[in-house]
């Protein structure tokens, strides 16, 4: 029955691209708060992105960029994965460049109790989950916040990420493919992650 209405709803969300809670709650003749469970479930699957009273489908949120919170709920436990094989490749003394992103995040929540560890990141979240551990470093790049992304950008940004030499990188991407390679829908982190590369 759960799995029945959820699949539903994901298949409503797809064919129209959006649902409300209330248009859900109502075609489905049950609870707002069971809309919003479902909905949640379901972002946290990747099936469809939870919006401000509703959901969009996910082909139709990546014709414009999510804000942080919608990209932090999809694929929580492959990010999560991710974050702890990606922290295995760090060691304590070395100075690492973290891109912002809700997967580089959980790279950063794995990173918290290292060793004498500089963590250089253009990322508001990252710099403030890091900047309470005592033995970690943390050089937030400057430059112009992106309100919603948390993330800075600009030439103050490409400035000083030009004056840093990292030990390891570690690169957000919105998408990637064999054809196009790494693919970002917001043209002003192009070139902030190409400067990325070069420092580390």
């Amino acid at each position: 029955m759960v799995e029945e209405r959820r699949a539903k709803i994901a298949r409503i969300v797809e064919e129209q691209g959006s649902a409300t809670v209330a248009d859900l709650s109502g075609l489905l003749d049950v609870s707002s708060m069971t809309i919003r469970r479902d909905l949640t479930y379901l972002a946290d699957q990747g099936r469809l992105v939870r919006s401000h009273g509703g959901a969009v489908s996910v082909r139709q949120s990546t014709t414009s960029e999510m804000r942080y919170d919608a990209k932090a709920r999809l694929n929580l436990q492959e990010k999560r994965c991710i974050g702890a094989l990606a922290a295995k490749l760090v060691h304590d003394g070395e100075t690492v460049l973290l891109d912002s992103g809700s997967t580089t995040y959980h790279i950063a929540a794995n990173l918290k109790d290292r060793q004498n560890l500089t963590v250089v990141t253009n990322d508001i979240k990252i710099a403030s989950l890091l900047c309470s551990s005592p033995k970690v470093n943390v050089l937030l790049v400057g430059g112009m916040v992106r309100p919603g992304i948390f993330s800075t950008t600009g030439p103050y940004a490409l400035e000083m990420l030009s004056q840093l030499s990292v030990d390891k990188t570690f690169l957000a991407a919105d998408a990637v493919s064999l054809t196009r390679g790494v693919t970002n829908t917001n043209p002003d982190e192009a070139p902030i992650k190409r400067r990325m590369l070069v420092a580390g």
